[in-house]
């Protein structure tokens, strides 16, 4: 089962995983690039995946916060 921090982590980067503009602008400009960065388009994909940058989240507010 999910924490409820790790759930509204893993909500926020949802809503903005390729929904917001900016990410999603950054993301297609990247892809029309894949001949000009040293990248391939798995690559790139992959460095957008949110949960790969918040999947330590309930480890982070353990230690600032405390175990509840």
């Amino acid at each position: 089962m999910m924490s409820p921090v790790k759930a509204t982590a893993q909500k926020a980067a949802d809503s903005l995983n390729g929904q917001n503009p900016v990410v999603k602008a950054i993301r297609t400009v990247m892809l029309a690039a894949i001949g000009a960065v040293a990248l391939s388009k798995e690559e790139i994909e992959e460095k957008f995946d949110l949960g790969y940058h918040t999947k330590h989240v309930d480890t982070i507010f353990q230690r600032v916060f405390g175990t509840s």
